[in-house]
């Protein structure tokens, strides 16, 4: 199966929408690299339902986490005014600790190493990431920029500008499928508190993850990589309708599962702490 017949495919039992085996669709000639660029103008996915910035993905109540509080986008209108306030700004970003580093260059879509001095101009003349890096610096301190207007933005326009495929379905297929000979359960996930079926796909470069609740999957999360100018992992959540959406749900410290936003929740747990790597890591330690 190869084609839009393969990228159409749904699999279906009533409600539930679970992994999609496609040993049988092709990945030849599907090729990631760069895919970003302008991924809507590529055959590859010309049948592809994605994310886009007018409609933001929801699915999750994160009522009570950063990127629920304010309004980034009536902020993002009244960033050139304030870059031109400031004088416009060049922000350097070697002084900010590893981990705050790592998260501004996941937005920017920028190699750690080629992560230098921001001019604010240029990061208000770039996407709604770049815009947010710049908001993030504005309300910060002067050095380091606010973390939650940097979770704020990340969160409404990660799926947009990925352009993230809207179904689970759409998603598998775009890797070639999942090979089920790469299937193996955790039957109590560290993050999850409940059985975690993990998979990867034909080609290798997906590798996704089921949370089970008494034989239905709850969400499936994806792990992607190859899809980005950085080296870094995509990230994705899709609910028990195999719809994308916002966040997932995880176990805390004081036992009841609370909801997290995507993908700011992935990344201390997807990042490479021993040689700061940035956020590269597909299976940690506890999956």
């Amino acid at each position: 199966m190869t084609g839009n017949a393969c990228r159409r495919r749904r699999a279906r039992d009533g409600a539930v929408l679970g992994l999609v085996l496609l040993s049988g669709c092709s990945a030849a000639g599907v090729d990631w690299t760069g895919l970003e660029d302008d991924p809507l103008d590529r055959d590859v996915i010309d049948a592809v339902a994605v994310a886009d910035c007018a409609t933001p993905v929801g699915g999750i109540d994160l009522s009570t986490e950063p990127e629920a509080t304010g309004d980034v986008e009536a902020a993002l209108a009244t960033l050139p005014d304030r870059v031109a306030a400031a004088g416009s700004p060049t922000w350097e970003t070697a002084s900010l600790s590893p981990f705050l580093r790592e998260v501004v260059a996941y937005l920017l879509e920028s190699p750690l190493a080629d992560l230098g001095p921001l001019s604010s101009a240029a990061l208000a003349a770039g996407g709604p990431l770049a815009q947010t890096v710049a908001l993030a610096f504005l309300d910060g301190d002067g050095r380091r920029p606010d973390v939650t207007t940097l979770r704020r933005g990340l969160h409404r326009f990660y799926a947009c500008e990925r352009r993230l495929p809207l179904s689970l379905a759409d998603a598998v297929a775009l890797a070639g499928g999942l090979d089920p000979a790469t299937t193996f359960v955790v039957q109590e996930s560290t993050p999850k508190g409940h059985p975690r079926r993990l998979t990867t796909s034909v080609d290798g470069a997906l590798f996704a993850a089921e949370t089970v609740l008494d034989g239905v999957v709850r969400e499936t999360e994806l792990v992607w990589r190859g899809r980005r100018r950085d080296g870094a992992l995509d990230f994705l959540v899709y609910d028990h309708d195999g719809r994308l959406r916002g966040g997932s749900t995880f176990v805390t410290s004081a036992g009841p599962e609370a909801p997290a936003a995507a993908p700011y929740a992935c990344l201390a747990c997807h990042r490479d702490r021993a040689d700061g790597a940035g956020f590269v890591v597909t299976f940690p330690p506890s999956p």
